[in-house]
C-alpha cells in the first residue's frame, strides 16, 4: 500500500519542478492541451507527467532494458556498439537516407537549389560572400558503431545529391568537413558518445577546415592550428542518455583542445530590436566581420573560429533572407556562414525568396543604379528579366547586345567594367568599343575574358586615347543560357 501511495504524496506535497531533467523538457509538456484541463481532467493529465518517483521509475526501467535486454529504452536513439549511441528521430528519416532510400524529388531539388542561389546571388550583389556549411550527423563519421540490423548504410544520401548538382551550376559550394574528421578520427573520438553533438576536438578541426576555405577568399589572420593538445575529462553524459533516461548512470569522457597561443575573445550579448538575442565576439588583432547563422553544432567552433575575424555576429537560427535582411544591412558583414546540419537536408528551408528585396537594375555606373541604361541592337538572343538576374537567351553563335546611356560622357578613354555573368559553357566574352567619331565595332576595338561554365566574376579593361562613345557586349560564343546579375561601369 505504501508503493502505491508514495508517488501521490509526494505529488502532492513536494515542491513543483519546472523542468524534467531524466526527459530534458518541460513539466506537463504531455497532455497539456487547454481542452482537457478541466475539472479532474487536468489533475490527471499532470499527475501522470510528473507523479513522485517518475524519475526514479524511468530510471530503474531504462537500465533494465539497456543492461539486461541490451536494447535502447526508447526508439528516439539507437544503442550503438561499444557505448555508442545514436539519434533516430523518426522525421529526421536519417537512417534510410544512409541506405539511399529517400532520394531528393526533382522539385525539392530545385527547392534547395534555388534557395541557396538566391541568397548566394543577394549577398554577392551586396559584395557579401556567402558560405553554406553543413556538419555531418555522427552516424555519417562513425556508422562502424551503428548495429548491422539498420543496413549497410552505403546508399546516395541528399548530401552527395545536392552536392552533385550544385557542383553542376557551379555558383554554391556545399563546405562539409567529413573527410577531415574521417581522417582525424583515429587519432582523438571527435564526436560524443552519449551525445548528438561532436566534442570540442571535432569542432576545432571543422573549425579548421571552413577558416581554410574561407581563407580562399579573404586573407585571414594566421592561425597556427597544428600546435594544440587535448585532454581528456570525465564529464555528465550527454543529450541522448537523457532522451533514454539514463542521464544518472551513464558517464561521458570528453575531449577537451587547448591551442598553444590562445588568445583572449570577448564575449557578449546584444539585444535587437526584435527582442533576438545575439552573440557578439570581438578580437582586435584580426579583420574582417563574419555572420554565422547556425544550431547547436557550432557552439563548440565558437572559440576557434572567432580567432580569425575582427567582429563575429552569432544567430542561433535559421538563416532566412527576407527576415534578416535588415539585421544584414545594420552589421554590413564581409562574409556569411549559414550552417545547418546534415539532417536537415532531410526538410525542406524555410525561406520566402518571394519577399526579399532585390537590386533594383542590372546596370550600374560609378557604385550608383542606372535607371536610364538600355539595351538595343540584340543579335541572336531572347532577353527575360527575373528578380536577380537578366536572363540572356542565346540561339545562335554571335549573341551580342548594346547598351546605351551607360557609359558618362565625359569619360577620358578609359574605363573598367565588372560584370557577373552565368555561362552555360566554357567560352569567350568579348566587349566592343567605339571612340567619338566612329560609330562602328571593330575587332581592334575589343577586350576579353575567358568563361568558365558556370558563375564568373570578370572585368573589362579598356585604355583608349580618346573618349569611349558605345559599348557591345558579347556574353558568349555559344547557344544556351546566359544569366547576367550584374554589369558595372566604373569611370575613376
Amino acid at each position: 500500500m505504501i508503493i502505491l501511495t508514495l508517488p501521490l504524496l509526494i505529488f502532492l506535497f513536494n515542491k513543483e519542478k519546472a523542468i524534467l531533467d531524466i526527459e530534458n523538457r518541460m513539466l506537463g509538456e504531455y497532455g497539456k492541451n487547454n481542452d482537457d484541463y478541466y475539472l479532474f481532467q487536468g489533475f490527471f493529465n499532470k499527475f501522470n507527467d510528473s507523479h513522485g518517483l517518475r524519475e526514479s521509475f524511468i530510471t530503474i526501467d531504462s537500465f533494465t532494458k539497456l543492461y539486461f535486454f541490451q536494447d535502447s529504452p526508447s526508439s528516439n536513439v539507437i544503442k550503438g556498439k561499444n557505448g555508442w549511441f545514436f539519434y533516430n528521430f523518426p522525421n529526421d528519416r536519417i537512417i534510410e537516407n544512409m541506405n539511399g532510400e529517400i532520394p531528393f524529388s526533382v522539385n525539392e531539388l530545385v527547392t534547395w537549389r534555388n534557395s541557396l542561389e538566391s541568397k548566394y546571388l543577394y549577398l554577392e550583389a551586396m559584395d557579401i560572400r556567402y558560405f553554406f556549411f553543413i556538419t555531418p550527423n555522427k552516424h555519417s563519421i562513425y556508422p562502424e558503431y551503428i548495429p548491422e540490423t539498420y543496413g549497410a548504410l552505403q546508399g546516395t544520401t541528399r548530401y552527395e545529391e545536392l552536392n552533385r548538382d550544385l557542383l553542376n551550376n557551379n555558383i554554391v559550394t556545399l563546405l562539409n568537413p567529413s573527410t577531415i574528421l574521417n581522417d582525424i578520427k583515429f587519432n582523438h573520438r571527435c564526436y560524443n558518445k552519449t551525445d548528438t553533438h561532436w566534442n570540442e576536438y571535432g569542432a576545432f578541426h571543422a573549425s579548421r577546415y571552413l577558416c581554410e576555405e574561407i581563407n580562399k577568399y579573404f586573407k585571414l589572420k594566421t592561425v597556427n592550428y597544428s600546435n594544440y593538445s587535448v585532454e581528456y575529462t570525465e564529464s555528465p553524459s550527454g543529450d541522448l542518455a537523457d532522451l533514454i533516461g539514463c542521464s544518472s548512470i551513464l558517464n561521458e569522457i570528453k575531449i577537451k583542445t587547448f591551442l598553444d597561443d590562445e588568445e583572449l575573445i570577448s564575449f557578449s550579448d546584444i539585444n535587437l530590436s526584435n527582442s533576438l538575442v545575439i552573440l557578439r565576439s570581438l578580437n582586435p588583432s584580426s579583420q574582417y566581420k563574419a555572420l554565422v547563422f547556425h544550431d547547436s553544432m557550432f557552439v563548440n567552433m565558437r572559440n576557434y573560429f572567432s580567432r580569425n575575424f575582427a567582429e563575429v555576429i552569432y544567430i542561433h537560427r535559421d538563416f532566412v533572407l527576407n527576415e534578416f535582411q535588415d539585421t544584414i544591412n545594420h552589421f554590413k558583414p564581409d562574409l556569411i556562414v549559414e550552417q545547418i546540419g546534415e539532417r536537415k537536408l532531410n526538410y525542406l528551408p524555410v525561406d520566402d525568396t518571394s519577399k526579399i528585396t532585390y537590386p533594383k537594375s542590372y546596370f550600374k555606373c560609378n557604385y550608383k543604379y542606372s535607371m536610364n541604361a538600355k539595351i538595343t541592337s540584340v543579335n541572336h538572343l531572347t532577353l527575360k528579366k527575373h528578380r536577380f538576374c537578366l536572363e540572356l537567351l542565346s540561339y545562335g553563335n554571335d549573341p551580342y547586345f548594346e547598351i546605351s546611356d551607360l557609359v558618362p560622357l565625359e569619360n577620358d578613354g578609359e574605363i573598367r567594367i565588372s560584370c557577373m555573368l552565368f555561362s552555360p559553357a566554357s567560352t569567350v566574352a568579348k566587349l566592343y568599343y567605339t571612340n567619338k567619331g566612329n560609330s562602328f565595332f571593330e575587332e581592334s576595338h575589343v577586350v576579353k575574358s575567358t568563361l568558365q561554365k558556370g558563375f564568373n566574376n570578370f572585368t573589362f579593361e579598356i585604355r583608349s586615347n580618346s573618349m569611349i562613345e558605345k559599348i557591345r557586349f558579347d556574353p558568349g560564343e555559344c547557344s544556351g543560357k546566359f544569366k547576367l546579375f550584374s554589369f558595372e561601369v566604373l569611370t575613376h
